[in-house]
């Protein structure tokens, strides 16, 4: 009996085990980041909307901030298919296909 490989397998059952608690509570981390940036762009974003459908302009430096850093689409895509991911190291690796 080859107890090398058999010790190999237990740590590597031992890690996921682990891994996927650790994995988890990154997660719930993240969502909570990603709540607490929606929460504190919220109010600017909405202000700025307004003035769009208003048909007002807006400063160019306010609409390069609607369309990259206040843009959080991409964001909770990310969270999202990592909560549907059922083995995080898969979805990681699905996320850097795309």
């Amino acid at each position: 009996m080859n107890y090398g490989t058999q010790t190999n397998n237990f740590i590597k059952n031992l890690a996921f085990f682990f891994a996927k608690p650790m994995a988890s509570k990154l997660l719930k981390v993240l969502q909570k980041g990603l709540k607490v940036l929606t929460d504190c762009f919220k109010t600017k974003k909405e202000v700025l909307e307004a003035q769009l459908v208003e048909r007002k302009a807006i400063l160019p430096e306010d609409k390069q901030w609607l369309d990259y850093e206040a843009n959080l689409v991409d964001k909770q895509r990310v969270l999202e298919d990592l909560e549907d991911a059922s083995d995080y190291e898969w979805g990681f690796a699905r996320l850097d296909d795309e």
